[in-house]
């Protein structure tokens, strides 16, 4: 049973895998907060297309966008597709209407939109793209819909002969990547990351050089040194994002707002560097204990259980404290604690469902920590509680009804908390674990 979209605050996300390193939601909170709009976006890491479709329509997610390596499974589990992103077999944005969702492609317009922000003229020139991937196919689609000459190199050249003849523009091996670069106005790399084929010699001087990686790129320096002009992946992050929010919301994207995020620094990186602390935030029922103590084996970080914490120091049961004090108290409890465990070093802390209702143990625990929303629909964790769970707030007859209700009016907290999603369905403790560790090991 999928959930209805989420009242209040909408939320968006991006998913893929690995994810943590995205600066989509850098750039896209901040246009929303420039434009006035209630609504977040994280990111989601998942397992397969599927898994990220499946899961934002149970969250009630308004959009998606969708990275590596995603782009072109994900269209069989889509009700529409864009002509564009039919043509180049891969979706980057999709948008929920009800039950339906859409499948779209910005890539293109990002690569296109990055070479006319740098006031650089497309039509005529000679431009070569290297890497026949999603990137790459987006970059040579892009450019020769804008009238250059491009043609499209990759290692299997059979690879991209599928994807130019669907394009319609030329393609070759790396063999002749020397001979292309000669007299390329445009070169466009696409390869992965760390890759790089071209030595400072190779582009013919004047020729413009963009990375669809952002970050530190080897091509920066062979610009420098070729008299060639640069254009960083940033750029392009920007000119695709921008049409992306716009189907997303209906709204004119603030291009300059968005382009001052994305180059500022990622502030969430020093923390993630510096703390080392693992936080798990969501629903009850959803697996936090059990991640928890998995992650506490794996990594060697202290468990810290925060309402047993609370349970200790109180010297009574949660549900005791709920009976005679009321929840103001117990919340009172648990902000004094998280603000305890906010000053703690290499920690895998285990949050109550409600941690996130007080803005304080947000920014404490965004500060301290990489949060990860671990997300279960209702039913689920209803079903892993069982009848006689202990949960207070879950002491009432029409137990669904309210875990429901519960778990819909908390998803925008969750969802501005969280660094990422990961969907606990179907999953075990250890497995969920292990896809945290693996992610924030590239971290933390």
């Amino acid at each position: 049973m999928e959930n209805e979209p989420t009242m209040g605050t909408e939320i968006f996300a991006v998913a893929g895998n690995p994810v943590l390193h995205s600066r989509s939601p850098q750039l896209m909170n901040c246009a929303f907060e420039s434009l006035g709009i209630d609504a977040v976006y994280t990111r989601m890491l998942a397992g397969s297309g599927e898994e990220a479709v499946r899961t934002a329509k149970e969250i009630g997610l308004g959009g998606l966008n969708i990275t590596s390596p995603f782009k072109g499974e994900v269209i069989e589990h889509l009700d529409e597709v864009s002509t564009q992103a039919r043509k180049l077999g891969a979706v980057n944005t999709i948008v929920f209407e009800g039950d339906s969702a859409s499948g779209h492609n910005t890539d293109y317009l990002g690569a296109i939109g990055a070479l006319e922000n740098a006031s650089i003229g497309i039509r005529g020139k000679k431009a070569v793209v290297l890497g026949a991937g999603g990137a790459g196919r987006a970059a040579a689609f892009g450019l020769h819909s804008e009238g250059a000459k491009a043609t499209l190199l990759n290692r299997d050249a059979q690879k991209a002969q599928e994807a130019a003849d669907a394009i319609g523009c030329a393609f070759g091996g790396m063999g002749t990547l020397a001979e292309e670069l000669l007299d390329s106005d445009i070169v466009v790399s696409c390869l992965p990351r760390g890759l790089n084929l071209i030595e400072a010699q190779m582009p013919k001087e004047g020729a413009v050089l963009m990375d669809a990686n952002y970050g530190e790129s080897p091509l920066a320096g062979i610009a420098q040194k070729a008299n060639c002009t640069f254009i960083d992946g940033r750029e392009w992050l920007l000119a695709q994002a921008a049409p992306s929010f716009e189907l997303f919301v209906s709204k004119i994207a603030p291009i300059e707002a968005m382009r001052e995020a994305v180059y500022a620094d990622l502030p969430e990186e020093g923390v993630w560097k510096g703390t080392g602390n693992i936080a798990l935030i969501g629903f009850m029922g959803v697996g936090k204990s059990a991640v928890a103590r998995e992650l506490s084996v794996e990594s060697g970080k202290e468990l810290t259980d925060v309402d047993l914490e609370i349970e200790k120091r109180a010297g009574a049961s949660i549900k005791h404290i709920f009976s005679e004090f009321g929840e103001d108290e117990f919340r009172s409890m648990e902000r004094e604690e998280i603000a305890r465990v906010g000053q703690a070093r290499n920690k895998v802390i285990d949050c109550g469902g409600g941690a996130v209702l007080d803005e304080g143990n947000v920014e404490i625990l965004r500060k301290s920590s990489v949060p990860v929303w671990l997300w279960a629909r209702p039913e689920t964790a209803l079903s892993r509680l069982g009848e006689e769970s202990g949960r207070p707030l879950l002491d009432v007859e029409d137990r669904m009804g309210l875990a429901r209700k519960l778990s819909s009016g908390r998803r925008g907290k969750y969802a501005k908390t969280a660094q990422m999603i990961i969907s606990s369905e179907g999953r075990s403790a250890a497995e969920v674990a292990g896809m945290i560790l693996h992610e924030t090991g590239k971290s933390i």
